[in-house]
């Protein structure tokens, strides 16, 4: 006597299975999502740090071979062909990539150092921006300022030189910022201040979107909430809004 086993062979799968598949998976990428989202935001503010660090490094370089002297942020030469301090410091940076600048549109030739990955206009090779009273924008034969020493700035650790900086349509930042809200960071010294330099530096003194006007602090990061500081002694710190004080970028 024979005897048929017949396999029972399962079918595809019901409704109810794949309605269920569908539910976890969209449980999952609202979960890893906004996970991948942050990393790939700290990886870019990490790699902005490091350029701001690098940047800092050549600070400390150039003042070193010019009498102690800081550079300035932009020299305005004839003919509309301007030296901005990502040009002076290229020298300094170890790059393969120069820095060079002319007619042929010089916003596309800085070194990538003075690029920043958290910026939001594409377009543009300098993202950052410097303090107007330490590196002073000059025009002029002699130059109308003079350049400030390094050795003159008795607290570097208060004192921030190189930030995120507001762009324009094209992508490229201004070379340096001269007023902050009211109060003229330039000529402003510490010990003038009318108010307390404690106090925060309010929101509508900075940019919190790029509206295409130069020559502002940028708060990029973090949904529009901090910014990248340079300090003078060579550090960099992450600020949000409300932790940037006047006395940050007030020169004794």
């Amino acid at each position: 006597m024979s005897i048929n086993y017949t396999k029972k062979r399962r079918g595809a799968f019901t409704l109810v299975e794949l309605l269920t598949v569908i539910v976890i998976i969209g449980i999952l990428a609202a979960i890893i999502l906004p996970v991948v989202s942050k990393v790939r935001e700290s990886a870019k503010i990490a790699k902005g740090i490091s350029n701001l660090r690098q940047i800092g490094a050549a600070l400390t370089l150039y003042a070193a071979n010019n009498r102690d002297m800081l550079p300035y942020s932009n020299i305005a030469n004839a003919g509309g062909q301007n030296t901005v301090f990502a040009l002076t410091l290229s020298g300094y940076l170890d790059s393969t990539r120069q820095t060079y600048h002319g007619s042929d549109s010089s916003f596309n030739h800085y070194n990538d150092v003075f690029k920043d990955p958290s910026a939001t206009v594409p377009g543009g090779s300098l993202h950052f921006t410097a303090h107007g009273g330490l590196m002073p924008s000059v025009s002029g034969t002699p130059f109308n300022k003079p350049q400030v020493k390094l050795s003159s700035i008795t607290d570097p650790a208060r004192l921030a030189i190189i930030m995120d900086g507001s762009q324009a349509s094209e992508g490229g930042a201004g070379a340096s910022i001269s007023t902050v809200g009211s109060v003229s960071i330039s000529t402003t010294r510490l010990a003038d201040y009318s108010g307390n330099p404690d106090d925060p530096v309010p929101a509508s003194a900075v940019k919190t979107k790029d509206d295409g006007i130069r020559s502002y602090i940028r708060f990029r990061l973090r949904g529009n909430t901090a910014a990248k500081f340079l300090f003078v002694d060579g550090h960099v710190a992450v600020k949000k809004i409300g932790e940037l004080k006047y006395s940050n970028l007030l020169v004794e």
